[in-house]
């Protein structure tokens, strides 16, 4: 059985933007996970030393990700600095990723509109490098614009 994860990061990029703006994660089973709290026993073995230590909004670095968030995203939960920053870089749309991971860039021109993807930045592969997309909006700089992040 294929079973995928998803989180949805949110990032505004006008010009009153900063790396903490919220996320919001969308939530999907995952294999091995013993507390039935979305993370796996792996990843709560690495970062807190048992299977049931970690709570799925539990912050306990203090940078507005939910443990549950920074596992999709594959930050540190333990790392205050270790952030998932999606930031405009001149003309382009940049995040770093990771491996098993793909990436969706989707966009809307007013947040009571739902986003669409992005054409061309759909299920973008993570190899540990940063993507760098050309800004698709012809609004310039206005505009919000999310991250989907699956984890297969």
């Amino acid at each position: 059985m294929n079973q995928q994860m998803s989180g949805i990061f949110i990032c505004d990029l006008r010009s009153t933007a900063k790396p903490s703006d919220p996320f919001i994660v969308d939530t999907m089973p995952v294999p091995v996970d013993t507390d039935g709290d979305g993370i796996p026993n792996i990843w709560e073995m690495r970062y807190f030393g048992g299977t049931t230590a970690a709570t799925p909004s539990g912050d306990g670095d203090w940078d507005g990700a939910g443990n549950f968030a920074e596992y999709i995203a594959g930050t540190d939960p333990k790392d205050g600095q270790s952030l998932f920053i999606v930031q405009l870089n001149g003309f382009n749309v940049e995040w770093e990723t990771i491996q098993n991971r793909s990436y969706t860039l989707q966009s809307t021109s007013d947040l009571l509109l739902p986003f669409s993807d992005v054409p061309g930045q759909i299920d973008l592969l993570g190899t540990g490098n940063k993507i760098s997309t050309p800004y698709p909006s012809s609004d310039f700089p206005c505009g919000f614009y999310q991250v989907v992040i699956r984890l297969y």
